[in-house]
């Protein structure tokens, strides 16, 4: 991730790629469906058969029951309420020229750009296109976010967190949290405001040995804002 930020995005800036397409497939998409298959593998090399029922089982894609639906819809709110509240902290990294987002980041998700995540009005562009009548973007944008989501929550609730609870047991989900916080090394400045969100994520899916909180959750607090805005761009 690092790498294709900071020399595979640039190389292809330069080149003429819109930052569109640069970040959604290159970024956000290609090392997510890298996870996917990085899944996939360990769950072979595990010496499982490749079948539903049995995937279901190790990554622990289980029923979503009335309690289930309850942790997700609450670790949901805490998700967005903590990165709201910590959202400073972004602010305060970025200002740190080693921890700060690149030149070409886009506009949309620099912490401390005038009309960037923490700003009100509604933008008629997202990530340099415009949102008029373009709802092939809604599309491209869902896809990401659904490949993205799965990629993170197969590999690291599905395939790791299980393994990791045979070693550290009830406390599995602080260490698990923590490492999940650091994965995120790539994006520096956000590392603060997404801790707590990390750690609750980690605490829920350990608790209710069901990956499918966590997958709901996170899609919801990485997309839907993003969702909200493109599909009323487009309707505007």
């Amino acid at each position: 991730m690092i790498i294709i930020i900071h020399v595979v995005m640039p190389l292809l800036a330069a080149r003429g790629v819109s930052i569109f397409f640069n970040y959604l497939l290159v970024y956000a998409t290609i090392p997510m469906l890298a996870l996917l298959a990085a899944s996939i593998i360990a769950y072979r090399r595990e010496g499982n058969v490749i079948s539903w029922p049995g995937f279901k089982m190790r990554f622990r894609l289980n029923k979503m029951d009335g309690e289930a639906w309850l942790w997700a819809i609450g670790l949901t709110l805490f998700m967005f309420l903590s990165v709201a509240i910590l959202s400073f902290t972004a602010r305060w990294l970025s200002s740190f020229s080693l921890l700060a987002p690149p030149d070409y980041w886009p506009t949309e998700l620099r912490p401390s750009a005038p009309g960037g995540p923490t700003g009100a009005s509604l933008p008629t562009e997202f990530l340099g296109l415009s949102l008029a009548g373009n709802w092939w973007i809604l599309p491209v944008v869902l896809g990401s976010l659904v490949i993205a989501t799965f990629g993170e929550e197969l590999w690291w609730r599905g395939y790791i967190l299980p393994r990791q609870e045979l070693v550290h047991g009830n406390w599995t989900w602080l260490i698990h949290g923590l490492l999940w916080t650091g994965f995120h090394s790539f994006t520096p400045w956000n590392l603060l405001a997404i801790l707590p969100g990390s750690l609750a994520l980690s605490f829920v899916a350990q608790r209710l040995k069901n990956t499918w909180p966590a997958v709901i959750a996170h899609g919801l607090a990485n997309g839907l804002l993003v969702l909200i805005v493109v599909v009323m761009g487009m309707a505007s």
